[in-house]
């Protein structure tokens, strides 16, 4: 499903509620997160996501979108697409005028991944980019 991104010359980032920087259940390499359109500086975390509420946590991966909208100076914040399995997340990035596409199992996989439907969606928000 990233190589739908990499096809289109998106920049990847890793935008996680964990409290630190790490990822040791998700093979970086294996899945594509490696330059060109991934940059190490562009993994974030929350590092107050344990006490904070769940519209909190939204609230800073939002700020984290802005962040890369601004490195990469993305004029439309509809190109900058959230990724994630969180309702909270997607209606605070929503609010804030960010694409989003809520993970959920496929059929043949049941850990959190994307649909064929929203696989048609990241496909056309990305071609409207």
């Amino acid at each position: 499903h990233i190589e739908k991104c990499i096809e289109h010359g998106c920049r990847l980032a890793i935008n996680t509620a964990r409290p630190a920087r790490y990822i040791e259940d998700v093979d970086l390499d294996k899945i594509s997160f490696y330059g060109p359109h991934y940059d190490e500086s562009d993994f974030y975390h929350n590092p107050n996501s344990y006490s904070q509420t769940h519209t909190e946590v939204a609230e800073v991966k939002s700020t984290f979108l802005e962040l890369l909208r601004n490195k990469y100076t993305i004029p439309d914040k509809k190109c900058v697409i959230l990724l994630d399995d969180n309702r909270s997340n997607i209606k605070v990035a929503n609010d804030r005028g960010f694409s989003t596409i809520k993970a959920t199992p496929s059929k043949d996989d049941s850990r959190c991944g994307l649909s064929d439907f929203n696989l048609q969606v990241l496909e056309s928000q990305l071609s409207n980019c």
